[in-house]
């Protein structure tokens, strides 16, 4: 078992190094996204682009890439029904943490108008979910159970942090309206659970630093939701609300993951 976790592990790392090449190659390549006029002729076969007075000829066509820095929070209940699961009252309280959420998107668009574009493209994202007590994350009758970290491991003295770690693939979907150089962009967004585990950093008796990690906590392979980001220029702030849970159905709490943070288009 230990085998195999190592195994999908070292993937996961050669998945991420070759996303990470490939998000800063690609912008590149296609040319990157302008912050300047654009105007189509009559017979609107020929889009142009005007820079600093001189006139260029654009394809439909762009990319950028966006890292977004988020604070992570957990609803009980879902926004859009309402509808709250008796399971989520199972879920330990979060710890309140700026940037518990990286995600990284190269994202290519294509213009409909001059103003209006139709978004999509690949990224990943990483969260944590930050425990405020002495709890953690355990897999019990094939459940993901809240459980206190004395009982997991006997040697415990007391918690220096305990965390629930996921990653995902992810694919957004967005339309993006431009005002000048201000922007409103909203879509859907699926991801692919490609790595999770729960983190317990701890002191032992003897006074000495320890970890412990869970790979086995029964998180929803597929999540889906709605994304929307406002800003202006290569600054803006965006919120993602996930309608799926976060565990697998009847695998644990019903609690259903939203992020909101900051974004840098490069």
């Amino acid at each position: 078992m230990k085998k195999m976790i190592i195994l999908k592990t070292q993937c996961i790392k050669y998945l991420i190094l070759s996303l990470f090449v490939w998000a800063f190659a690609l912008p590149v390549i296609a040319g990157g996204e302008t912050d300047t006029i654009i105007y189509r002729e009559k017979n609107n076969s020929k889009w142009f682009v005007v820079k600093d007075g001189r006139v260029f000829k654009n394809k439909r066509y762009y990319s950028a890439l966006y890292l977004d820095f988020g604070y992570n929070r957990l609803d009980k209940s879902n926004m859009f029904t309402g509808a709250t699961h008796e399971s989520a009252s199972g879920f330990p309280k979060l710890r309140n943490s700026a940037f518990s959420s990286f995600a990284m998107y190269t994202m290519f668009g294509h213009r409909i108008s001059g103003s209006l574009s139709i978004m999509s493209g690949l990224g990943i994202n990483w969260v944590n979910y930050r425990f405020s007590k002495d709890v953690t994350i355990r897999e019990i009758n094939d459940m993901a159970t809240q459980v206190s970290i004395e009982s997991v491991i006997p040697n415990f003295s007391f918690m220096k942090k305990s965390k629930l770690a996921g990653s995902y693939l992810e694919v957004p979907l967005l339309l993006n309206l431009r005002f000048h150089r201000f922007f409103v962009a909203a879509g859907v967004v699926g991801g692919l659970n490609i790595g999770s585990h729960t983190k317990v950093v701890f002191v032992d008796t003897n006074g000495k630093k320890q970890t412990y990690k869970d790979y086995d906590i029964h998180l929803a392979t597929f999540r889906y939701g709605y994304t929307v980001r406002a800003g202006f220029r290569c600054l803006s702030l965006f919120t993602n609300y996930y309608v799926s849970p976060l565990f697998a159905k009847d695998e644990g709490p019903q609690v259903y993951p939203f992020t909101m943070g900051i974004s840098l288009r490069l």
